[in-house]
Order: structure tokens, then sequence, then C-alpha cells
């Protein structure tokens, strides 16, 4: 600023030199020397004034520029420090890692070793390891979760890597598959045998009822004078229970004493059997018609009438009996009979105890009764 009123105090100078022209030369050049000395020295002061502030201005800039330099240079000094601090702590830690490895690793080394050596001293043969990482661990999981597909393809590709190693994998795994099959074969075996005793406590515990409605039923038609009727309902529990051997006496008097039955009854498993020939009773055994005693069994009959001679045949066991001999045989091994097979009316009676016993039978006879039970 002060270097334009200068300027314009310079100019008005010059204005007043050449417009006055009342004014006399010698004072015009008395005045103009003053005034330009005046001016002039004005002049040289504020210029040399406003060169002063404007070299203050531009120092003040410069110290002001060096200063944010030497602030930006201590700002990057700083953030390499920084960076060279994080750098060696990055390196500390790895350096630490590789210090714990080393160790775990030296432990796991003198472990095996150990292991090794107890092995060696109690003569055990050290087993390979299987592989357990990367591509082996993932097949091993496939082998065990996949379908079949995914499994041929990983085992394809392990298989190329290390053969041996797959191979034990995929032992290692039928192994545990068999091992898990075995275990639920075991499971399901037991679980069904449990349902077989509940089956045959509920078959046991309805036929126990049955038999008691049927029991009951007999009496009420004996009170109403229903004898055969009464017979009927004992004969039906005699099927849910082929061993009640006290309803086998009741229907045996009832034949007897109420219906006026003669002769002997054979049953057969609870079921009442019946002959187109009776049974005959001779030397206190009895005799039956083979066929229907062997069908009623379970076994294969076969006539031989040129040797007369009947075979029976159950599973294993053959029995052979000849017509009106003593003699009889039970897989080769011959026996002496109390009363030989006969023939009455066309068919062969044979002893109902020595042929139900060789086949493995039981015979239970009630002699008041003129009952046989076969069961």
């Amino acid at each position: 600023m002060k270097g334009w009123r200068s300027l314009v105090a310079l100019l008005l100078v010059n204005l007043l030199i050449f417009g006055m022209a009342t004014v006399t030369l010698g004072e015009v050049t008395s005045v103009s020397s003053n005034d330009t000395g005046t001016v002039s020295k004005e002049l040289a002061a504020s210029q040399g004034d406003d060169t002063q502030e404007v070299q203050e201005v531009a120092g003040e800039e410069v110290q002001e520029e060096e200063a944010d330099s030497e602030e930006d240079e201590l700002d990057v000094e700083v953030e390499e420090e920084e960076e060279i601090d994080n750098e060696e702590n990055e390196l500390d830690v790895d350096i630490e890692e590789e210090e714990d490895s080393d160790l775990k690793q030296d432990a796991e080394l003198e472990d095996k070793e150990d292991m090794d050596e107890a092995k060696e001293e109690n003569g055990e043969k050290e087993e390979k390891p299987l592989h357990r990482k990367g591509l082996f661990r993932a097949l091993e999981r496939v082998l065990k979760h996949a379908g079949p597909v995914a499994q041929v393809t990983l085992l394809e590709k392990a298989y190329q890597q290390d053969p041996e190693a797959a191979l034990e994998i995929v032992e290692k795994v039928l192994e545990e598959q068999q091992e898990r099959i075995e275990q639920r074969t075991e499971m399901m075996e037991e679980v069904l045998e449990t349902l077989d005793e509940i089956r045959e406590e509920a078959q046991s515990e309805v036929k126990d009822k049955q038999k008691k409605v049927l029991k009951d039923l007999a009496k009420a038609y004996l009170k109403l004078g229903k004898a055969m009727e009464a017979v009927q309902s004992l004969e039906q529990a005699l099927t849910a229970d082929p061993h009640d051997r006290e309803a086998y006496k009741q229907v045996g008097k009832l034949y007897r004493k109420m219906l006026k039955k003669q002769g002997i009854i054979t049953y057969f498993k609870g079921k009442k059997a019946e002959f187109d020939v009776e049974p005959q009773l001779e030397n206190g055994r009895t005799l039956v018609p083979f066929r229907a005693l062997a069908e009623a069994l379970g076994a294969e009959v076969q006539w031989d009438p040129s040797t007369r001679t009947v075979t029976v045949t159950k599973g294993n066991r053959t029995v052979e009996l000849v017509v009106n001999s003593i003699r009889a045989r039970v897989d080769g091994k011959e026996y002496i009979l109390d009363v030989p097979a006969r023939v009455v009316r066309g068919r062969t009676l044979v002893p109902i105890r020595f042929l139900s016993e060789s086949l493995e039978a039981n015979v239970d006879w009630l002699p008041e009764e003129q009952v046989v039970i076969v069961n």
C-alpha cells in the first residue's frame, strides 16, 4: 500500500509542475526541486519500507514452509519407525511361534521315541500310522457319509497320491462299517427277541382268558343239560392249551358218562383224531392206524407190501416196523416191542407210544377216561 501511495504522490507532483502556468520558472524550479527532493525521499523511504516488508513476509513464508517441511519429514520418520516396530513385533511373534512349533515337534518326537522303545521292549510290532491330512482325511469322511460317485472319485485321487495310505483308510472304514453292522444286527436281534417274548406273553394271556371263558361256558352248558355243547367248548379250550390235562379228563368223562361213547379217544396237540379204524388196546398198549398217526406227527410214511414194512421218516429220524414182528429199527438201531404191529380191517395199526416217542413226541395215557394225548 505504501508503494502505491508513493506513485500517486509522484504523479500529482508532475501534474503540478506542468499545470501551474502563473508560477515563475524559478519558483517552479525551486519548488519543483524541493518537492522533487521531498517526494524522492518519501518515495525512496516508502519503497524501502515496502521492500523490507516484502522481504520480511517472504522470509516468514519461507520459514513457515521450512517448518512445515520439517514437520512432514518428522511425520514420515515417525511412520517409518512405527512400521519398523510393527515388523519387528511380527518377526518376534513368528519367531515365538516357530520356537513353540519346534518345541512341540521335539516333544512329540521324544514321545514317539519313548513309545517305540517301549514297543520294542514288549516285542510289539510298530503299526504304520495312517494319513490324516488333506485329501486322505476327506477320503475317510467321504467313505463314511457320501454317495458312491463321490467315493470313487476321491478314492482315485487318493490312490494316485499314495496307494498304500488310501488302501489303509479303505480297510479301516470297512472294518468300522462292519462293526456298526454287527452292532446293529445284535440290537435288531435283541429287539426281535423282545417282540417275540411280548407276543408270546400276549398270546398266552389271550389263550388263558379264552380257555377260562370256554371252560366257564362248558359249565353253563352242563347246568342246562347240553353235554355235547359242553364237550365242544372244552375241546375248543384244548386247542388254546393242548397241555391242560384236567380238561382232557373232563372231556373223557363227558364222552363216557353222558354221551355213552365207547373206545379209545385220541388227541393230537389238542385236536381230536378221527380214524376209519378204531384204535385197539392190546396188553395195555394202544395201537392206532400208522398213516393217520404219522400225518398227525408231521412225518412221511411209506409202505412196502412185499416185506410188509412200515417206514416213517421225520427230519433225520427213521422208524421201521414189520407187521406181526416185535422187532423194530430206529435209525438202524434195533428195538424189541411189547406189542407188534397188526393189520385190522385192511389197516396197519402200530403201537402209538413207541412210534410217537421214537419221533420225539410226548404221549400221555388216561386209563380211566380212555384218552390218549400226543403232543
